[in-house]
């Protein structure tokens, strides 16, 4: 009996033992994983990172994007982009070097696009009730009238001076299109600089990845039905691509918007005619860097859908994919490479 309460006890004690040992081997291949939500810049910001501290790292880029989008937003009153409304017209407001970049590289992207994008697109933002419970169609009078105050080229910038300045009174700025992506890139890189190296930032329709999954996996990212009004948002995919590193960006016209007399009227408004860009209904730009992706799918949606196409068929830097209002799908080569089986 007692030989056989031995063996018993010596199988208890070797079971424990191996139990101990699958653990210690779990914990060694599962590294610290950290995932976190906040809602800021108008939309819900979410970070998963896998790495040593990784849950440190997240809440210090977490902190940065939060600095960085304070000092760029309009609604604030003692916003950077506040501050140089105020002074339109009047004397040059100092800057920072994130709002002096953000300007400048949205001044590129107005040439680029001859105007049709524009930060000081404001005044007509206003007139249409965007971003309020106020939304309407504005009279052809009223939008004239706001459209003298709409050019690009009335931003003066003295970069050596680190000073902007709006030309004329009653101009104003709004870098909605600009800030998401270039503060997912400062994110992206403090992370970096953290040693965390699997990391997936989906901040409203800019996403960025850092590596693969800790487990060497490609990131499965959906692509919206621009056309598809189910309520729930996890059911409205049409296209699931696999990426790793990369930045991929989605505009489309979609997320605000309001219905008029049976037509949709949405948020990306061509500065030259103070009106919703018209024919396409989502632009979806895979490119180096979240800013880059968040210009560029703004650009091209106003660019129409020739023009788009043509971009980015030049341009081996970058892929994409263009939905018209009518259901037509365009998609690069690069593009169609990564959809998922």
């Amino acid at each position: 009996m007692k030989a056989k309460k031995k063996i018993g006890i010596g199988i208890i004690f070797l079971i424990m033992i191996i139990i101990l040992a699958i653990g210690f081997v779990q914990s060694i291949q599962q590294p610290n994983q950290y995932q976190t939500k906040e809602f800021f810049m108008d939309t819900i910001i979410s970070i998963q990172a896998t790495g040593e501290n990784a849950d440190k790292a997240v809440e210090g880029a977490l902190q940065k994007m939060r600095q960085i989008a304070d000092k760029s937003d309009r609604y604030k009153a003692e916003s950077i982009v506040s501050k140089i409304n105020r002074q339109a017209g009047v004397k040059p407001v100092k800057v920072d070097q994130d709002i002096l970049a953000m300007i400048k590289t949205a001044k590129e992207y107005s040439r680029l696009t001859e105007g049709r994008f524009d930060i000081t697109v404001t005044p007509i933002i206003e007139l249409w009730g965007f971003g309020t419970d106020e939304k309407k169609v504005p009279t052809p009078q009223a939008i004239e009238n706001k459209l003298k105050l709409v050019s690009y080229k009335d931003i003066i910038i003295n970069e050596e001076e680190k000073t902007i300045m709006l030309a004329k009174p009653g101009m104003k700025i709004d870098l909605g299109a600009v800030a998401k992506g270039y503060i997912v890139d400062k994110a992206a890189n403090f992370l970096k600089n953290k040693g965390i190296k699997s990391v997936l930032i989906n901040a409203g329709g800019n996403i960025k990845t850092i590596g693969t999954k800790y487990n060497g996996e490609k990131w499965r990212l959906g692509i919206r039905n621009p056309r598809d009004d189910e309520e729930d948002p996890n059911d409205n995919y049409f296209k699931v691509i696999e990426v790793k590193g990369t930045n991929v960006v989605t505009s489309g016209d979609y997320e605000r918007y309001f219905m008029e007399a049976g037509k949709r009227y949405h948020h990306i408004l061509n500065a030259n005619t103070g009106y919703p860009a018209r024919g396409l209904a989502s632009v979806t730009v895979i490119a180096d860097s979240s800013l880059k992706g968040d210009l560029l799918s703004t650009s091209l949606f106003l660019l129409g859908f020739d023009k788009a196409k043509q971009y980015i068929a030049e341009h081996a830097d970058i892929e994409g994919m263009l939905v018209t209002t009518s259901g037509k799908e365009w998609q690069s080569t690069g593009f169609k490479d990564l959809l998922a089986n």
